[in-house]
């Protein structure tokens, strides 16, 4: 195969999923020329990546916008098309556009017509391990790979002067709280938030709020309860964020976009599962720890004294440089 079309899927934790498949791939095709459609505002996740070759940003979606893609897709002449999202109708048309022979995603119905190697989709694995099935329904794919994103050195140039002088007492390690979501459901009560702030300082660590521009609400209802906690909320693009994170000695976060970043910049995670099943959704390796009541799937089912036993546990140097996954 000379040269393959990734089209990437749209939202931060989704696409990091699509990292594992993408390092399988470079292994098995080492000569063919990998592009990774996604976008514009996702790129950051692709421009550090030694497997891909081109990273092309896609605009938002207009009718202008997705006829020039096409007619790009078309002249590029692929000779194989892997579509990570799972039910994208408009994807599987790109993909046969694009006149490939070879065409794999996930065998629903939106895109099912268009592939000549639907793979299904099981229940009963991480969304990072669906993604590698893509790769080796037609590649002989054996082994682990990694959810890694390498920071830029021009990211931290830019952003470390920023984070110094938001974060003060640099001297203790820095714990990220992360409150919000997207949806509700997933967010863990705000005076719990509160409280963890307040017990990671008492343990000796810098607690910093986190957040993004949807986040406000439950970033506030924090900060009102605990007003003297440093906040970067809706100060970081993606790369600060990504810089961010990886000075952090821990990260907490319910079951988010940001979760899966740290974990893919190489930082200690406690993801906070309620709703969402961690075998599913959860940190995909690295050292970290998911929180999940199953019993009593709900957010609130889980306390601050075990949240703060496994920032203890998570910030602390692994003497051991496997680092493996533990659940609780």
């Amino acid at each position: 195969m000379r040269r393959l079309l990734l089209l990437n899927r749209n939202h931060i934790g989704d696409a990091l999923f699509t990292l594992p498949a993408i390092a399988a791939l470079r292994a098995a095709l080492p000569q063919t020329v990998i592009v990774n459609a996604t976008p514009r505002a996702l790129a950051p996740l692709f421009s550090t990546n030694r497997h891909i070759n081109r990273v092309w940003e896609r605009d938002s979606l207009t009718f202008g916008n997705e006829i020039r893609f096409m007619t790009r897709v078309r002249r590029a002449h692929f000779d194989g098309v892997i579509l990570f999202p799972t039910s994208s109708t408009l994807f599987g048309i790109y993909s046969l556009l694009s006149g490939a022979g070879i065409r794999v995603g996930f065998d629903n119905p939106p895109v099912r017509p268009y592939l000549t190697h639907p793979v299904p989709v099981r229940e009963d694995r991480h969304h990072a391990d669906d993604t590698l099935e893509l790769v080796r329904s037609i590649l002989p794919v054996t082994g682990s790979f990694a959810m890694e994103l390498p920071i830029d050195e021009e990211w931290e140039r830019a952003w470390n002067p920023i984070l110094n002088g938001v974060i003060p007492h640099r001297e203790r390690p820095v714990i990220g709280l992360n409150p919000g979501s997207t949806m509700a459901r997933k967010c863990w009560p705000a005076d719990r938030w509160a409280a963890l702030a307040r017990e990671t300082w008492r343990e000796g660590f810098q607690p910093v709020l986190f957040g993004g521009p949807c986040d406000r609400e439950i970033v506030d209802q924090v900060l009102s309860l605990c007003p003297e906690l440093p906040s970067l909320h809706n100060r970081l693009t993606l790369p600060g964020l990504a810089v961010a994170l990886r000075h952090c000695s821990a990260f907490v976060s319910g079951d988010t976009g940001p979760m899966h970043l740290s974990v893919a910049v190489g930082t200690p995670v406690v993801a906070l599962h309620g709703p969402t099943d961690p075998n599913r959704t959860g940190p995909y390796g690295g050292r970290s720890v998911a929180i999940h009541h199953p019993e009593t799937p709900a957010m609130d089912a889980i306390g601050v004294q075990e949240v703060l036993g496994a920032v203890n546990r998570m910030a602390v140097p692994d003497p051991d440089t496997s680092k493996t996954q533990t659940p609780v």
